[in-house]
Protein backbone atom coordinates (compact mmCIF):
# COMPACT_ATOMS: atom_id res chain seq x y z
CA UNK A 1 0.00 0.00 0.00
CA UNK A 2 1.13 3.28 -0.78
CA UNK A 3 1.71 5.51 1.85
CA UNK A 4 0.24 9.45 1.08
CA UNK A 5 3.69 10.49 0.42
CA UNK A 6 3.75 8.63 -2.61
CA UNK A 7 0.33 8.67 -3.07
CA UNK A 8 0.82 12.61 -3.88
CA UNK A 9 4.23 11.76 -5.92
CA UNK A 10 2.53 9.85 -8.37
CA UNK A 11 -0.45 12.17 -8.37
CA UNK A 12 2.01 14.85 -9.46
CA UNK A 13 3.87 12.98 -12.23
CA UNK A 14 0.50 11.75 -13.37
CA UNK A 15 -0.84 15.90 -14.07
CA UNK A 16 2.51 17.07 -14.46
CA UNK A 17 2.92 14.49 -17.87
CA UNK A 18 -0.72 15.15 -18.72
CA UNK A 19 -1.06 19.15 -17.94
CA UNK A 20 2.41 20.43 -17.80
CA UNK A 21 4.15 21.68 -14.82
CA UNK A 22 2.47 25.52 -14.82
CA UNK A 23 -0.47 24.41 -15.54
CA UNK A 24 -0.76 22.07 -12.29
CA UNK A 25 -1.24 23.23 -9.58
CA UNK A 26 -0.61 22.14 -5.63
CA UNK A 27 -4.28 22.41 -5.05
CA UNK A 28 -4.97 20.45 -7.82
CA UNK A 29 -2.78 17.85 -7.01
CA UNK A 30 -4.03 17.46 -3.63
CA UNK A 31 -7.50 17.52 -4.68
CA UNK A 32 -6.20 14.34 -7.20
CA UNK A 33 -4.47 12.69 -4.76
CA UNK A 34 -7.44 12.73 -2.15
CA UNK A 35 -5.55 14.68 0.82
CA UNK A 36 -5.72 18.80 2.27
CA UNK A 37 -3.19 21.35 0.73
CA UNK A 38 -1.66 21.72 3.96
CA UNK A 39 -0.66 18.20 3.95
CA UNK A 40 0.60 18.74 1.13
CA UNK A 41 2.80 21.27 2.64
CA UNK A 42 3.60 19.29 5.58
CA UNK A 43 5.85 17.11 2.92
CA UNK A 44 6.98 19.60 0.31
CA UNK A 45 7.78 23.64 0.94
CA UNK A 46 6.14 23.89 -2.53
CA UNK A 47 5.46 22.90 -6.10
CA UNK A 48 9.45 23.46 -6.66
CA UNK A 49 10.15 21.38 -4.22
CA UNK A 50 7.85 18.69 -5.38
CA UNK A 51 9.24 18.60 -8.82
CA UNK A 52 12.77 18.56 -7.40
CA UNK A 53 11.83 15.88 -5.64
CA UNK A 54 10.54 14.03 -8.47
CA UNK A 55 13.06 14.47 -10.02
CA UNK A 56 15.66 13.15 -8.02
CA UNK A 57 13.74 9.99 -8.07
CA UNK A 58 14.30 9.77 -11.47
CA UNK A 59 17.84 10.71 -11.29
CA UNK A 60 18.17 7.90 -8.77
CA UNK A 61 16.44 5.62 -11.62
CA UNK A 62 19.02 7.12 -14.21
CA UNK A 63 22.04 5.95 -12.16
CA UNK A 64 21.39 3.11 -9.99
CA UNK A 65 22.86 0.91 -12.21
CA UNK A 66 24.99 3.14 -13.67
CA UNK A 67 28.19 1.61 -12.96
CA UNK A 68 27.18 -1.05 -10.35
CA UNK A 69 30.32 -1.85 -8.78
CA UNK A 70 30.66 1.86 -8.05
CA UNK A 71 34.44 1.50 -8.89
CA UNK A 72 34.29 4.50 -11.10
CA UNK A 73 35.17 2.49 -14.22
CA UNK A 74 32.60 1.62 -16.56
CA UNK A 75 33.35 -1.70 -18.17
CA UNK A 76 31.62 -2.85 -21.31
CA UNK A 77 29.49 -5.58 -19.79
CA UNK A 78 28.51 -2.66 -17.38
CA UNK A 79 27.58 -0.41 -19.98
CA UNK A 80 25.57 -3.68 -21.83
CA UNK A 81 23.15 -3.63 -18.35
CA UNK A 82 23.04 -0.05 -17.97
CA UNK A 83 21.52 0.36 -21.37
CA UNK A 84 18.96 -2.90 -20.87
CA UNK A 85 18.17 -1.84 -17.48
CA UNK A 86 17.40 1.97 -18.13
CA UNK A 87 14.75 0.69 -21.52
CA UNK A 88 13.52 -1.46 -18.65
CA UNK A 89 12.54 0.94 -16.77
CA UNK A 90 11.43 3.37 -19.63
CA UNK A 91 8.95 1.16 -21.05
CA UNK A 92 7.65 -0.47 -17.09
CA UNK A 93 7.27 3.66 -16.03
CA UNK A 94 6.39 5.50 -18.83
CA UNK A 95 4.54 8.54 -17.05
CA UNK A 96 7.38 9.16 -15.05
CA UNK A 97 9.47 8.87 -18.19
CA UNK A 98 7.77 11.60 -20.29
CA UNK A 99 7.15 13.96 -17.06
CA UNK A 100 10.87 13.92 -16.92
CA UNK A 101 11.85 14.54 -20.14
CA UNK A 102 9.17 16.85 -21.06
CA UNK A 103 10.04 19.08 -17.37
CA UNK A 104 13.53 19.25 -18.48
CA UNK A 105 12.49 20.72 -22.04
CA UNK A 106 10.09 23.19 -20.56
CA UNK A 107 11.75 27.19 -20.51
CA UNK A 108 12.65 27.59 -16.99
CA UNK A 109 12.66 24.59 -15.77
CA UNK A 110 16.43 23.55 -16.84
CA UNK A 111 17.33 26.20 -14.51
CA UNK A 112 15.38 24.90 -11.59
CA UNK A 113 17.45 21.32 -11.90
CA UNK A 114 20.56 22.62 -13.24
CA UNK A 115 22.38 22.15 -9.93
CA UNK A 116 20.54 18.82 -9.63
CA UNK A 117 21.57 17.48 -13.29
CA UNK A 118 24.85 18.77 -12.69
CA UNK A 119 25.81 16.96 -9.76
CA UNK A 120 23.89 13.69 -10.70
CA UNK A 121 25.00 13.34 -14.63
CA UNK A 122 28.34 15.10 -14.62
CA UNK A 123 29.83 12.14 -13.27
CA UNK A 124 27.70 9.37 -15.20
CA UNK A 125 29.41 11.47 -18.58
CA UNK A 126 32.68 11.84 -16.50
CA UNK A 127 32.50 8.01 -16.78
CA UNK A 128 31.28 7.32 -20.10
CA UNK A 129 33.82 9.99 -21.59
CA UNK A 130 36.60 8.00 -19.91
CA UNK A 131 34.77 4.66 -21.51
CA UNK A 132 34.95 6.03 -24.67
CA UNK A 133 38.92 7.20 -24.11
CA UNK A 134 39.43 3.67 -22.89
CA UNK A 135 37.90 2.15 -26.11
CA UNK A 136 40.45 4.24 -28.71
CA UNK A 137 38.12 6.60 -29.60
CA UNK A 138 39.54 9.81 -31.11
CA UNK A 139 37.22 12.10 -29.57
CA UNK A 140 35.98 10.49 -26.62
CA UNK A 141 33.82 13.82 -25.29
CA UNK A 142 32.17 13.94 -28.14
CA UNK A 143 31.28 10.31 -28.69
CA UNK A 144 29.62 10.49 -25.36
CA UNK A 145 27.71 13.61 -26.25
CA UNK A 146 26.91 11.66 -29.29
CA UNK A 147 25.72 8.53 -27.04
CA UNK A 148 23.97 10.51 -24.45
CA UNK A 149 22.19 12.53 -27.10
CA UNK A 150 21.23 9.28 -29.27
CA UNK A 151 19.31 7.53 -25.61
CA UNK A 152 17.93 10.88 -25.07
CA UNK A 153 16.28 11.02 -28.92
CA UNK A 154 15.23 6.95 -28.34
CA UNK A 155 13.95 7.74 -25.47
CA UNK A 156 11.85 10.05 -26.78
CA UNK A 157 10.63 8.59 -29.87
CA UNK A 158 9.49 5.53 -27.50
CA UNK A 159 7.30 7.67 -25.40
CA UNK A 160 5.71 8.73 -28.00
CA UNK A 161 4.85 5.93 -29.81
CA UNK A 162 5.82 2.54 -27.35
CA UNK A 163 3.70 0.58 -29.68
CA UNK A 164 5.31 0.78 -33.46
CA UNK A 165 9.08 1.63 -31.67
CA UNK A 166 10.96 -1.29 -32.52
CA UNK A 167 12.59 -0.50 -28.85
CA UNK A 168 14.78 -3.99 -28.77
CA UNK A 169 15.91 -3.57 -31.84
CA UNK A 170 17.35 -0.42 -31.50
CA UNK A 171 18.63 -1.27 -28.32
CA UNK A 172 20.42 -3.75 -30.17
CA UNK A 173 21.56 -1.58 -32.62
CA UNK A 174 22.88 1.13 -29.97
CA UNK A 175 24.81 -1.97 -28.27
CA UNK A 176 26.59 -2.66 -31.52
CA UNK A 177 27.18 1.17 -32.97
CA UNK A 178 28.55 2.42 -29.38
CA UNK A 179 29.48 -0.48 -27.05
Amino acid sequence: MKTKKENIIDTAIQLFAEKGFHNTSISKIAEAAGVSKGLMYNYFDSKEDLLKHIFDIGAEKLTENFDPNRDGVLTREELIYYLHDIFYKMQRERDYWILFFTVVMQPGMQELVKDQTIKIIGPMMEELTAYFTESGCDEPEAQMRYFVATLDGVGMHYLLDPEGFPIKKVLQKIIKDFV
